[in-house]
């Protein structure tokens, strides 16, 4: 199977799980999903904080037993939300799985999510390059800042789709299981 067929397949059981009723239920309060994205957008600058300050404590046991742990329960807790989110919007279902309108509004979400990174490392690209370019040679760009930042700039990349489907999507109206109507 080609990476590309493996990449539809995924898109395929991504599909069909976010068309789960139970989900669907789950997800369909535009309340519900602005609050996981509030935490996901909270969890970026804490794992920013983490990382800038592990360093810091280097093997120290504080650093092994604590901060580690709390880096990677972090990661975790952010893949699992933003994966949910994924299946909330059906941004991981694949363009060719979604109707006229979810097209139309994967492909915004797409671009405000790359115009947002753009921004990002720009500012980023300049602060260090103005930064480290004409000031004195005292100033130093502080190395355990990298880490931080590339976290920032992948979380923003990948999550800013997302988190703006979700908070824009309107609430889900519930299909009519039983064809009855009131």
């Amino acid at each position: 199977m080609s990476i590309s067929g493996m990449i539809e397949d995924h898109q395929d059981r991504s599909h069909a799980k976010s068309m789960n009723p139970r989900l669907r239920r789950f997800w369909a309060s535009r309340a519900r999903r602005r609050r996981y994205t509030a935490l996901l957008v909270a969890m970026v600058p804490a794992g920013a904080v983490l990382l800038a300050v592990l360093p810091s404590y280097g093997g120290t046991t504080l650093a092994v037993a604590v901060l580690l742990p709390l880096v990677l329960v972090l990661m975790c807790a952010m893949a699992i939300v933003n994966t949910q989110l994924g299946l909330a919007t059906y941004a991981s279902s694949g363009h060719r799985n979604l109707d006229e309108r979810q097209r139309v509004e994967m492909d915004r979400a797409t671009q405000v999510g790359h115009r947002f990174t753009g921004v990002l490392l720009g500012v980023a690209f300049a602060t260090i390059a103005l930064g480290t370019t004409f000031s004195p040679e005292s100033v130093v760009f502080p190395s355990q800042l990298v880490t931080p930042l590339l976290w920032v700039i992948l979380l923003v990349h990948s999550a800013v789709p997302v988190c703006y489907l979700a908070w824009t999507q309107p609430d889900d109206v519930p299909d009519d299981t039983d064809g009855a109507r009131a």
